[in-house]
């Protein structure tokens, strides 16, 4: 009797060392940004059931198991939570927004961490500070933003039709380069990298007027005419007359800038 209580309990052991299915689904990992969806579907008969006493069940034929989808709730999602952030979280917001999130990314990562909070009345009078710099913070941005554009718009207005003089070396046949374009954008007061400036397919060698082109915030393309003037080593790095384009910008030119032209000496 005791070898049989042995047996029975090794049996038992083994059996409750055994997961549960159902259990490990439950227990694995799902996907944060993944919105949970409700999978109940109710269902509706398409015959009626004949008449029978309460106390007795109806007799079913294969008609009456015959259903139709009355309300399927498979692509119902569930209700977002409305919540505030407290600190910044990427990909989603800045400390101060107050957002619809999916419940599976708030219950599961930022409520938890800390992160964000419910928008309750309660919530919303105590970061009221924090949303309110958010807002301005954000005002700020735009404007800055706004700004930006007209600064970019104004430039390329400014740069269209412009006959740009570019000094090369007149000692040897110097190739143009996009640094040379860059310095002589920078003596007209426009600030470029070399990264942002087109260059012409063939290579510039010579005194002819060739088209360049700049790339302003990756969004605005502003054409421009290059002109070739050679300078020495003991000239007096003098841009030559004849460059309206040029001229009606000298007087915007960037701080610390050394334009001279022609008409500027001869003035003197």
């Amino acid at each position: 009797m005791f070898r049989s209580l042995l047996q029975n309990a090794k049996v038992v052991n083994s059996l409750s060392l055994q997961p549960c299915p159902n259990c490990l689904q439950r227990l694995m990992p799902t996907s944060l940004n993944s919105q949970p969806v409700r999978t109940a579907v109710v269902m509706e008969r398409l015959n009626p059931l004949p008449l029978h006493k309460s106390t007795k069940q109806a007799r079913l034929k294969t008609r009456h198991f015959i259903y139709k989808v009355s309300n399927s709730r498979k692509d119902n999602y569930l209700v977002k939570a409305k919540a505030i952030l407290i600190q910044n979280v990427r990909h989603t917001g800045r400390a101060g927004d107050v957002l619809y999130l999916n419940q599976s990314l708030f219950y599961h990562k930022l409520f938890p961490m800390g992160q964000a909070v419910f928008a309750t009345e309660a919530n919303l009078e105590l970061y009221d500070d924090l949303i309110k710099k958010r807002g301005l913070n954000a005002k700020k941005a735009k404007e800055k933003q706004q700004l930006v554009i007209i600064r970019a718009e104004q430039t390329v207005n400014d740069l269209t039709g412009m006959r740009l003089p570019i000094a090369l070396s007149k000692a040897t046949d110097t190739e143009l380069t996009p640094t040379h374009v860059m310095v002589a954008l920078w003596k007209a007061g426009i600030e470029a990298t070399e990264s942002s400036i087109t260059m012409p397919e063939e290579p510039v060698t010579g005194e002819e007027e060739f088209t360049l082109s700049l790339r302003i915030n990756d969004e605005y393309t502003a054409p421009f005419t290059g002109v070739i003037y050679r300078v020495s080593k003991d000239s007096d790095h003098l841009i030559p007359s004849g460059f309206d384009g040029f001229l009606k910008r000298t007087s915007e030119t960037k701080k610390g800038a050394d334009v001279k032209t022609d008409e500027n000496t001869d003035k003197t």
